[in-house]
């Protein structure tokens, strides 16, 4: 929830990194709600638990990329950059 209020009143944020397991609100909510503030940014789910349909329903809810627990920082630089000229 905290988040929600960042994005809306940062709009200098150029990405989000999401957990998709948090207290308050899980990240499928926190995505829609995300959407509906900013349309345009990048957000890039992470979870250490992952079935095949869980990441379609990830993607789905507006990710634009889903990153599997533990991460490596070399991958996440390769998603990041497909979004960036240069990082």
């Amino acid at each position: 929830i905290e988040a929600l209020g960042l994005v809306k009143d940062n709009p200098g944020i150029d990405l989000i990194l999401l957990d998709m397991q948090m207290p308050e609100m899980n990240g499928i909510e926190a995505t829609k709600e995300i959407r509906k503030i900013r349309k345009d940014i990048p957000i890039i789910a992470q979870t250490a638990f992952i079935f095949e349909d869980d990441k379609d329903i990830i993607l789905e809810a507006g990710c634009d990329a889903c990153l599997i627990k533990p991460i490596r920082k070399d991958h996440l630089l390769t998603v990041m950059s497909s979004f960036f000229k240069s990082i």
